[in-house]
């Protein structure tokens, strides 16, 4: 039988200090007692351990098989599956692919495409099938309401360490640029202009605008004189002419959220 917690890679009070093959994770201004309970997870530099036991707020336990040294480091709890049995051998689920999926990665696109639909604690494998196909496979373990990622005091946790596998937001267009004319003078501004926007919205969004001398030369990142927002959603171009048959994209990120970047159409600016 196993309990559930509601934290997925909450960041633990202080730093924390491991040596290699052994059992015991001492901590400096730490409150393991508080932040971590036995059958927890932790990350410790990229490293997963199954917390056994948490003696006071400075010590606790992990399996030291897999221990390696490392020291100063942060703790990240995952309150995954708890198993009730004592010994190691009856833990045969693994915990490296199970993951919280918050409501809002369960409402991102991209992670329905996986399979990935359900706020909760979920067992997700990806593989490439005979074929050649990549292929997802989720299997929803527990179903949690939507504040499955706050924690008692209702403030949201990190889980970015799970990223890579549900995405927390996704960047759209809801408006691409078209094509930029100086309608025959060379002297004339042209203004590209596109819109874009976060799924779930409110992630922090960059901005870059590149360009190439044609659209199968290589892009390089708009910078200088002649040009203005080349860092925001809008690039005004103060000359046709200096551009004539250049072609400009957008690339759209949102750094910290796990979504991947999004790249506008590419259009062309002439004098014509």
């Amino acid at each position: 039988m196993s309990g559930w917690g509601t934290l997925d890679n909450l960041a633990a009070t202080g730093t924390v200090t491991v040596v290699s093959g052994e059992a015991t994770v001492t901590g400096s201004g730490t409150a393991f007692t508080s932040n971590i309970k036995a059958g927890d997870s932790v990350t410790i530099a990229s490293n997963k351990y199954r917390v056994t036991n948490v003696g006071n707020a400075t010590s606790l336990s992990i399996d030291p098989v897999s221990a390696t040294s490392t020291s100063g480091a942060k703790a990240y709890v995952q309150q995954g599956p708890k198993f009730v049995q004592n010994t190691a051998a009856e833990n045969v689920y693994s915990i490296q692919n199970i993951y919280g999926i918050s409501a809002d990665e369960a409402g991102v696109p991209e992670n329905k495409a996986r399979n990935i639909n359900q706020p909760g604690w979920a067992h997700y494998l990806t593989y490439v099938d005979a074929h050649g196909q990549t292929r997802y496979k989720t299997e929803t373990l527990v179903a949690m309401s939507k504040n499955f990622n706050e924690n008692s005091a209702g403030t949201l946790q990190t889980d970015a360490a799970d990223d890579t596998v549900a995405a927390d937001y996704l960047i759209y267009f809801t408006l691409q640029p078209t094509d930029g004319s100086g309608g025959g003078n060379a002297s004339a501004a042209v203004t590209l202009t596109t819109d874009a926007v976060s799924s779930p919205a409110g992630a922090s969004l960059t901005y870059q605008w590149k360009k190439a001398h044609n659209a199968t030369s290589t892009f390089t990142n708009v910078s200088g004189t002649g040009f203005t927002g080349a860092t925001s959603n809008t690039l005004v171009i103060a000359r046709a002419g200096n551009v004539n048959g250049n072609v400009f994209k957008l690339v759209v990120s949102a750094t910290g959220t796990g979504a991947d970047d999004n790249t506008s159409s590419v259009v062309s600016v002439t004098t014509a």
